[in-house]
Parts: structure tokens; sequence; C-alpha cells
């Protein structure tokens, strides 16, 4: 990516993306749910906003401009309908919008991070949204959106009840870094993971008022290095969500651990798995178990993560949770196409969903650093687990924009049923996108795009996908990074 936006605002994305299964209820729309979902025990289900029965797109910019403060950042939300994804049917949010609290400061970053859940059990989905400010300590929170009728508008941060079971210089609060949604007790209430400013993961039980206190929160108990990821799903097949978290200490990758949820939540101690930078949750052949997909480490060195390859794991899930069988993936491994090269950054974001309506979920994996400004490459799901892999980059037929170096294209990725055909669509974001702002004005430098293509019977496809940057969203453009990050 050309430019210097990562170690200005946001050092802790360097690490990757990753992908939690959000645990909304919506009764209304269930039915239309893709049958990635429907065919897992647990409660997750879609990313809709406004309760219309089409998921919705959720995209950040947290190096974006509101006003005349720089890095700020701001969220553009798509919202999806039977033809898709329209960039003129938008919204954008930001500290400075109306109804929502707080009041922005530069370096805030807003968008950071997102996770979405149903927070308040209206029917709506909600979001939850990370400020994570490099200089400020007191800049770095969590705001929750709130969904409704007219999708987002209202936003309120969230508050962190106090402790009073430890000494007060012990006490710390969430700055919502990583963040994941899931129902970790199995109550139908869906439930916020955050991590605190001591390293710490604390679990906020829903319901939330529109207040934004939760109904109790508990700290994870367990000794660990500092989280890099949350990652949320039900690997077991209880209908209860459980937690994955990834760690290291500086430059040193550590075991992640996996929290097994339970009618009291997140209780007991953790189990260890592969050391890891990014994660997502989906069934990918069909047994009914959410399978834990990992980009792992295997130096051990987070520091060598920017030069890797990459190498994607698949821990299938079982009643005992993930990793009594797994299959290891690269770009060398049979049917993947192409060859692996240093810095392709394979596994960058993770995203799970059913791109073809068969019934098992297929994986989408961001190369935001292949040759040519980044990849995506998809692999059917199905009863053997994941193969048949395409991939997708903007010099691909059909696919919008021109490609070049630094783009990141892959950067971020989601699989969202936007069109409400039965079939996830993916989203790509390339945050390091330069583009032409307005006719004669000249290049805009890393103002980011993201892409949505259209998933299909016959899976993926470019026909009719779309396109669009700043510019075309009325928002800021030059340095806002759009793509960095989608909502999980």
């Amino acid at each position: 990516m050309r430019g210097v936006m990562c170690t200005v605002i946001c050092a802790s994305l360097m690490l990757g993306g990753c992908v939690s299964r959000p645990a909304a209820t919506l009764p209304s729309t269930a039915a239309s749910l893709p049958s990635t979902a429907a065919s897992l025990p647990s409660t997750a289900t879609k990313v809709d906003f406004n309760r219309d029965g089409f998921e919705d797109y959720a995209v950040s910019a947290p190096a974006g401009t509101v006003g005349h403060i720089l890095k700020a950042g701001y969220i553009a939300i798509l919202y999806g309908a039977a033809s898709g994804v329209d960039p003129a049917r938008r919204r954008i949010l930001h500290l400075d919008s109306s109804n929502v609290a707080n009041d922005p400061v530069a370096g805030d970053a807003f968008g950071t991070r997102t996770a979405a859940g149903d927070f308040d059990a209206d029917g709506y989905t909600d979001l939850a949204v990370s400020s994570y400010n490099p200089f400020e300590l007191d800049r770095r929170f969590v705001t929750l959106l709130w969904g409704g009728k007219d999708g987002l508008a209202l936003g309120t941060p969230l508050i962190d009840p106090p402790r009073t079971d430890v000494p007060p210089d012990l006490v710390d609060r969430a700055e919502g870094r990583e963040l994941a949604v899931g129902d970790f007790d199995g109550d139908g209430k869906d439930d916020l993971a955050a991590t605190s400013e001591r390293g710490l993961v604390n679990v906020f039980h829903g319901p939330f008022p529109r207040a934004g206190r939760p109904a109790r929160k508990v700290v994870l108990d367990g000794s660990y290095e500092q989280p890099t990821r949350l990652v949320a799903g039900d690997l077991t097949g209880d209908g209860k969500d459980d937690l994955v978290t990834t760690h290291a200490w500086e430059e040193t990758a550590e075991p992640s651990l996996f929290w097994k949820g339970g009618p009291q939540g997140l209780a007991g101690r953790p189990r260890r798995l592969d050391a890891a930078a990014t994660g997502t949750v989906g069934d990918l052949d069909g047994d009914h178990y959410g399978d834990l997909v990992m980009r792992v480490i295997p130096s051990g060195f987070v520091d060598t993560l920017k030069a890797d390859k990459g190498t994607v794991k698949v821990l299938y899930g079982s009643p005992d949770g993930p990793g009594r069988r797994t299959r290891t993936l690269t770009q060398d491994s049979p049917g993947v196409p192409g060859t692996g090269a240093r810095g392709d950054q394979f596994g960058f974001d993770l995203a799970a969903g059913d791109v073809d309506g068969d019934g098992y979920a297929d994986l989408a994996a961001g190369l935001p650093g292949k040759t040519g400004g980044g990849a995506v490459l998809l692999f059917r799901g199905g009863r053997g687990g994941p193969s048949g892999a395409r991939l997708f980059t903007q010099a691909s037929p059909g696919v919008p924009g021109s490609a070049e170096d630094g783009d990141r294209f892959g950067a971020s990725v989601s699989l969202r049923d936007l069109n409400g055909d039965g079939r996830a669509d993916l989203g790509v974001g390339a945050p390091g996108e330069d583009s032409r702002a307005k006719p004669g004005v000249g290049t805009a430098m890393e103002t980011g795009a993201a892409w949505v293509l259209p998933g299909s019977t016959g899976g993926l496809t470019a026909d009719g996908a779309l396109s669009f940057d700043p510019a075309a969203i009325q928002a800021s453009d030059t340095g806002s990074h759009l793509g960095m990050w989608s909502a999980k």
C-alpha cells in the first residue's frame, strides 16, 4: 500500500482482518437466510440494519477526514435490495453525525473495527464500532449504532460497568481495538466481546438498552498475552457461540485460545490452538458444525507477516470444538490457481458464506500484497471441505477498475446476501486505491475503494459487479483508505 496509514493510525491492523459470525435474531426474515447460516445450529443470521430482508454492506474508512478533522474516520453503509447495493442508496456515519454521541478528534479512526449484532433484541441488526486513537488513550472506545426502519442512525457509547472486585488501579475499560459478536450463553440475546486497555477480553452480555449498558459484564479469566483478533461462531454445534482469540507479545506470536460457550457464557479455561493472525467461522463441509479457518503464523513471529506468502488452516468443528481434523491451504495447494510469492499475504482477511446456494459455506481469502494490486481467492465448500479455488483481481474480466501495485485489493472481504437471492455476494476492500475524485481535478491519492461481486448458482460472478470510491458516495477522499475494514 502506498503511504504510511497503518503506521500512523492503526499499527494493530497489520495483523490483518477477521470475520466473526454475528448472532442477531431476525424472526421476520429468517426464511431468506443464506443456506450457510441456516445449516448451522447456532443463531447466526443476517446483517440487516433496516430489517427489509436484504443484508447490508458496511465498509470503513478509518483514516477519512470529517469536516476538517484528519483521520477521524467514517463508515459507509450501502443498503441491500433486490437489485443489490447501489452507491446512491447509502448513509455515511461518523462521530460528527447528528444523533451519534461524541465529537470527533484527529486520529480517532472511527471504524477501526466493526461487529454486527442485534444488541437490543428488537429484530434490527445494530453495529458496534471502535475508535482507536494511537495518540490519546481516552479516545479509544466503542460506539453502538442502532438499527431501525430507516437503518443505522442513532449512536450511543458502550457503557462499561465499573468493577468492584478489583482495586481501582487495576480497573480497565473496554477500548475495542478488537470486537466480535456471538450468543455465548445461548439465551437468544447477542453478546459483544471487546479487548480492554490492559490486554484482557471483556464480554458484554445482551440485551443492551439504547443507553448502552449491557445486562452484565464478564472478564475472561486466563493467562494470555495481548489479544490481536477475536473470532466468534458455533464450533461445537450446541447452539451457543464460542470465541477464538489470537495473541502476540511484541513480535512473538502466542497460541490462539478456544473459549467454549455454555449456559454461563464463556466460562472455564481455554484450550490452546495454533498461533494465528486472522480467522472466520463457517460450515464448509455441511456437517452442521462451524469450522474455524485461520491464517496461521508458521514462523512464530508476527513481524514477518507482511513478507509472508500466507498459510491458511481449516480446523473442522466437532462436539469438542475445533482441531481434531484439519487441513492446510496455500497458493501451492492442488486446485489453487497461480503460485505463492513473498508478500502475497494469503489469508490477510477471511470470510465464509454460501455463494452458490448449495448449502455449503464457501471461503473467501484476501491476498492484498499480491503483485498487480492484490487479489481474492474463493474456495468452494463441499462435503470434503474447501476446493476448486478461483482467483479474482481488478484485472479479471468484468471486474470494474484497473489494477495497480499498492491498491491492496482483498485487504477486507465479506460474504453477505445483498440482493436476497439466497446466495452470498462478495464485498472487497482496496484501501490503497487511488482514484480521480472529480473531472479535471486530478488523482486523489489513497482514497480507497470497495467492490461487490454477485453470487450465483454457478458461483461468484463479475456479471453485475460494481465498485465505488469515496467520491461516488460523496465522502472525503484523499487518504481515507475506504475498504480497510467491513462489518463482521
